[in-house]
């Protein structure tokens, strides 16, 4: 039976009081508690004393305290990797890959049996690769809130290397992503058949061709190591999922999982890629029966989960055992809960679904809940949920209970954004593939006051598909957290 704070001795209940005193006045990411205060507050919620919002602000101290552990390290890693100068500046690098060159790499995975012989350790090596990173973020939108400001802004920047993009055009992107470790951003373009990797610090870009056929997503696998990417045979649409190796400079192509494995049933159409909670790959498959999220796990198969109501499911994203799924059919995200660290007994439910308001006009539905084509989504690492929308030309913010903060303020008409992603220093990407400009750069900011929706210039519409609540005063300030 729990206590009540009166069994509390006074010395205990003094200490409690000056723990939580430094919980309430330190903004939420900055709490950081030792050994004999965690005892301390671990009393406290067995006096069932502290709020559901201060609650949730400790577990996120004591989780955040072991991420930021390993952080450190990778970060002592990345260090040491920067000693090695990889790439001249200013120079475009392109890797080949050949189908031949993915049937051995993947052969060479197969075997998990331990060895001593040289030729068995480069296999555990290579097996290593396909672990992923657990499905947090660095990214924290608060720390983009300054103590006077209460809302987010988009500031449009001059990209800083654009001699980049010169050397090496996009056709058509479709998806984006960071890696914290390398500094480097991951852009998949499905028209021109390759992975763009680029570092703009250095003004280097590394591009990856040959067997990344019609890429449409990708998403970091292990940080600083791997990248993972959707690929697919165009002509039969048939997918594969595979793991883009970049450690210390090094290049090779794994296949994590494909059409033609019978383990994996994957028969239909593939979109989108995230993170599992436990580090198997989600997508989101499309078929004229059936939508389902799909569950894949190295060398052991394929689950599926039916998304009632769903009609047309596109984007992915995922934080923890969440999972937000968009659907560009009937305009809604439903928010669902995955537990796959069991894979014979997985759970998955349907946790929320927000869905568009009434059919208002574009700048009225600007500072509303609803959408009008959702295209990117992305967590942050309190559990916060930025959504894009195409037709929208919005980038809607939503609290760790999913329902309306704000829009985000732009000083430019956002475009009709194929993706977009949140680095950690507030770095933005944002992708259109029917404009002439097909990358945006931008900067996340501060603001007082939520500014006026901007609305679109004059666009070309797509030809096809990306693949065949008022604002809230105060509810984002530092203060309150």
């Amino acid at each position: 039976m729990s206590k009540k704070v009166d069994d509390l001795d006074p010395s205990e209940l003094a200490e409690l009081t000056n723990v939580l005193h430094q919980i309430i006045e330190e903004p939420r990411g900055r709490v950081r508690l030792d050994e004999k205060q965690l005892v301390v507050v671990k009393k406290a919620y067995d006096c069932k004393i502290i709020e559901r919002k201060l609650g949730n602000a400790i577990a996120f101290n004591i989780e955040q305290q072991k991420i930021e552990e390993v952080k450190r390290e990778k970060d002592r890693q990345a260090k040491e990797r920067e000693k090695k100068p990889i790439l001249p500046s200013n120079k475009v690098t392109r890797v080949t890959f050949k189908e031949q060159d993915l049937s051995i790499s993947f052969s060479c995975v197969q075997i998990s049996s331990p060895t001593t012989s040289n030729g068995g350790n480069q296999q555990i090596a290579n097996r290593s690769m396909l672990k992923a990173s657990p499905n947090t973020t660095n990214v924290d939108y608060i720390s983009f809130i300054s103590e006077d400001g209460g809302y987010l802004m988009m500031r449009n920047k001059t990209f800083p290397a654009p001699d980049l993009l010169k050397n090496e055009p996009l056709g058509y992107p479709l998806g984006v992503a960071y890696d914290e470790i390398r500094n480097d951003w991951l852009i998949c373009d499905r028209n021109m058949n390759k992975l763009l990797i680029m570092n703009v610090e250095k003004e280097e870009i590394h591009v990856c061709k040959g067997a990344i056929q019609n890429p449409t997503a990708v998403i970091v696998f292990k940080e600083g190591e791997s990248a993972a990417i959707l690929c697919s045979d165009k002509p039969k649409n048939l997918h594969k999922i595979v793991i883009y190796n970049f450690k210390d400079g090094g290049d090779s192509m794994n296949v994590f999982a494909s059409y033609d494995e019978r383990i994996y049933d994957m028969k239909h159409q593939l979109r989108g890629l995230a993170i599992s909670v436990a580090g198997n790959i989600l997508s989101l498959e499309l078929s004229y029966t059936s939508k389902r999220l799909r569950v894949f796990k190295k060398d052991v198969g394929g689950r599926g989960f039916e998304l009632s109501g769903a009609v047309s499911p596109s984007f992915i994203a995922s934080y923890r055992s969440t999972v937000a799924i968009s659907d560009l059919g009937c305009n809604k995200v439903f928010i669902c809960c995955l537990d796959d660290t069991n894979w014979n007994n997985m759970s998955f439910n349907t946790l929320r679904v927000l869905e568009s308001s009434p059919d208002l006009p574009i700048d009225q539905l600007a500072n509303e809940t609803g959408f009008r084509f959702v295209s990117g989504m992305q967590f942050d690492q309190n559990g916060y949920l930025l959504i894009g929308d195409a037709k929208g030309h919005s980038i809607k913010l939503f609290d760790t209970d999913y329902s309306f903060l704000h829009r985000i303020s732009s000083d430019f008409p956002l475009p009709y954004m194929s993706s977009f992603h949140v680095n950690s220093k507030g770095q933005v990407i944002i992708l259109d593939v029917n404009a002439e400009q097909k990358l945006h750069w931008v900067k996340m900011e501060s603001i007082d006051e939520i500014q006026k929706w901007l609305p679109p210039k004059a666009e070309r519409r797509p030809t096809q598909g990306f693949y065949q609540a008022n604002a809230r005063r105060g509810e984002f300030k530092r203060s309150q957290f």
